[in-house]
């Protein structure tokens, strides 16, 4: 059934109308959120022979899968996608630049690693697009304060979206603080908002700003093009080794209770405990109680002991340590890490692993972060999405400029690998391009990475050459 049948279906009570499309949910997005927020199963571990001292045991999160999804969405984000026009033309360049600035405005560079870490941390995410005091504005919708519901048809093509958020009200009535849950249901065309309150829902009027700043309040939202952009993962990847993360933790605990235990140890006392009661005055252990016996208050006395063999020990005290480490946990530890970063091709970027490199070139680079960046074109397709966000984008910038050749606009997006760049090493192959002739001065110049403007920086070089050139003095005598 087709979502706009069901929202303006009448013989349907609204509040079921609404549950039809908000039925979709991800069953593991509370699984993925608390796993990347730290709240992994380690802090469930209990002492097994007595459940009751939970709390005395370690429970200690080493968050690697907080690490392995930032790093995977620094690789798609960590340098901003590039627009490319693949159309381009005298007339449509202008316009291009003009998206560009707007896309730039909009804070795309933030919202994009916020739905990299969202998308591939907690397995989906969310933005809408908007025009507010003449330009195109972005709002990330994060599963932190909002409830997302894709609805999709037969096919299995998004046919609308459902955003559900809470806000705090103060009832006019008794002046209280009130929580009140907003449905805003975006179709093909229009979005719709109702509001739940005390178990009833109602349909409301949405504030929309017109050109010349004012507000007025419309039933309907209406717009060409959808502007909600849903990204969605399956499985995100840190996701894949749970078991391995979970274990990893134990490990750190374990060995944490251990450290707890004996590098604080009990003082261990070894004799037989003299009170009252035990001087039996008879063979064997205990004292004659014939003999003196003072009992000081908090001081335990202790007395001669028989060993093995009916051999007498004196009483004595030492403490309780463990001269044996825990090589094989350590070892198990260290093994844990690496094949989880390995199968989740997330390089280690610690110092540690880092020492001793200086200055690789770059091919020595791209080799050594290949698996990244594998990983990050595997994870492109996840964000194929942000060609819908530029149609949008396009959209809204059209309306607002009143020009309807943004829409002719073909643009593409090009991820960047954040790679340190070798710059000294690709100015000598930029040089050594043009020198051979085999390179214009104008791609030597396009590809230097200090330059910023193409066009500025080669009209500034001719004006130093041409400085240069009348520098240079002529002789008067031509035969000289």
């Amino acid at each position: 059934m087709k979502a706009e049948d069901i929202i303006n279906s009448e013989s349907i009570p609204i509040d079921k109308r609404i549950k039809l499309l908000t039925s979709y949910k991800d069953e593991m997005l509370d699984t993925y959120k608390n796993n990347y927020k730290g709240k992994q199963e380690i802090k469930n571990r209990v002492y097994k022979p007595n459940p009751a001292k939970s709390g005395e045991i370690n429970k200690i999160v080493v968050n690697l899968y907080r690490k392995i999804t930032n790093t995977a969405s620094y690789f798609l984000f960590g340098k901003d996608p590039e627009l490319i026009l693949n159309n381009p033309s005298n007339e449509l360049q202008p316009l291009f630049d003009k998206f560009k600035q707007s896309y730039k405005d909009a804070n795309t560079g933030k919202i994009n690693r916020m739905i990299g870490r969202e998308t591939l941390g907690y397995g989906q995410s969310a933005e809408i697009l908007y025009i507010s005091g003449g330009e195109v504005n972005y709002q990330f919708l994060s599963t932190d304060n909002n409830d997302l519901f894709p609805y999709y048809d037969e096919q299995g093509r998004m046919d609308a979206f459902t955003r559900r958020y809470m806000v705090n009200e103060i009832n006019p009535e008794n002046g209280e603080v009130t929580v009140v849950y907003y449905y805003d249901i975006y179709l093909k065309t229009y979005m719709r908002r109702f509001r739940a309150y005390d178990s009833e829902i109602k349909e409301i009027l949405i504030e929309v700003e017109n050109d010349d700043g004012t507000k007025t309040e419309k039933k309907l939202l209406e717009y060409d093009i959808m502007p909600i952009i849903y990204y969605k993962e399956d499985e995100p990847p840190a996701y894949q080794v749970i078991d391995m993360l979970d274990r990893y933790n134990l490990i750190v605990s374990n060995h944490a209770d251990v450290n707890d235990y004996f590098s604080f140890p009990y003082l261990k006392l070894i004799g037989f405990p003299v009170t009252n009661e035990s001087r039996t005055g008879e063979s064997g252990q205990g004292t004659d109680k014939s003999k003196p016996y003072k009992n000081t208050p908090n001081v335990l006395h202790l007395d001669l002991y028989y060993g093995d063999g009916g051999k007498e020990k004196r009483p004595d005290a030492e403490f309780l340590t463990w001269s044996q480490k825990p090589e094989s946990a350590i070892d198990e530890r260290s093994n844990l890490k690496k094949d989880a970063l390995y199968i989740t091709n997330t390089p280690d970027l610690s110092l540690e692993s880092l020492k001793g490199i200086t200055a690789p070139s770059g091919v020595a680079l791209e080799l050594l972060f290949t698996d990244a960046i594998a990983q990050a074109e595997e994870n492109q397709d996840i964000f194929n999405s942000l060609i819908s966000r530029i149609n949008v984008h396009k959209d809204l910038l059209s309306k607002i400029e009143a020009d309807e050749r943004y829409k002719d606009l073909d643009i593409m997006v090009e991820f960047k690998a954040p790679i340190p760049e070798n710059k000294s090493e690709k100015i000598s192959s930029l040089v050594t391009g043009y020198t051979a002739g085999i390179m214009s001065k104008e791609t030597a110049v396009e590809n230097n990475p200090y330059v910023e403007n193409t066009t500025i920086e080669l009209e500034n070089i001719e004006k130093d050459q041409a400085g240069a050139a009348s520098l240079i003095i002529e002789p008067d005598d031509p035969d000289l």
